[in-house]
């Protein structure tokens, strides 16, 4: 993850791609705030923030959660 999530040009609103949708659940599990979750995935906040904003329906499981994200 070689670009800082500070510089978001080019890093926002880019498809996520499976592994790190992934790592995003297993982050998200872990309590892990979502500003941190963004510099370690190298994305800007909005986009995590969005991300997770769509899949903060009820949802039962990991997999459903996972494939939420997917979508």
């Amino acid at each position: 993850m070689g670009e800082r999530a500070d510089q978001p040009e080019g890093r926002r609103r880019r498809k996520w791609p499976a592994d790190e949708l992934r790592e995003l659940g297993d982050l998200l599990l872990c309590e892990v705030s979502l500003r941190e979750i963004a510099r370690l995935l190298g994305r800007d906040l909005d986009d995590v923030e969005n991300k997770v904003d769509r899949a903060s329906v009820p949802l039962i499981g990991w997999s459903g959660v996972l494939s939420f994200l997917m979508a």
